[in-house]
């Protein structure tokens, strides 16, 4: 029912900090429902409601507000203030970008552990055991999310 309703109100998908039930309905509505996970029974107990609730939201330690916006895919879900929206789906789509040529570079013949020059890593990594793998990626300009 409350999938039904947030449909009904126009909204694009559901967050919940928690369990769902009813898998199979809930893709019969088709609406985006992102969850930890499934409970049969239900919710367990009846919490009081929280003063800010409808301006707010809490996810674990993440403060969700009225105006902030949410990416969420079968990957998980992103809270993030809207003016960095436009960043936060820029630095995306530049890692998608870099990913995407990667993977063309591995169907052509090149493996990944060739571009990132692996063989390398482990042998910086022998000659110094604090030396991590995201230094290296760093070093080489290959890591995708910098």
């Amino acid at each position: 029912m409350t999938a039904l309703e947030a449909e009904h109100c126009g909204l694009s998908g559901i967050i919940v900090w928690g369990a769902h039930r009813d898998t199979a309905e809930l893709r019969q509505i088709r609406l985006p429902i992102f969850t930890y996970g499934v409970c049969p029974s239900g919710p367990q107990r009846l919490d009081p409601r929280d003063s800010s609730a409808l301006r707010s939201a809490r996810f674990g330690n993440f403060l969700v507000q009225v105006g902030d916006v949410v990416f969420a895919d079968d990957d998980g879900c992103l809270f993030a203030a809207a003016e960095r929206a436009d960043e936060l789906l820029r630095v995306a789509h530049e890692i998608r970008q870099r990913e995407r040529r990667q993977a063309e570079t591995i169907k052509s013949g090149r493996s990944l552990r060739g571009q990132l020059e692996f063989a390398r890593y482990l042998e910086k990594r022998s000659a110094n055991s604090s030396f991590t793998f995201r230094e290296h990626l760093r070093k080489i300009r290959g890591a995708i999310e910098e």
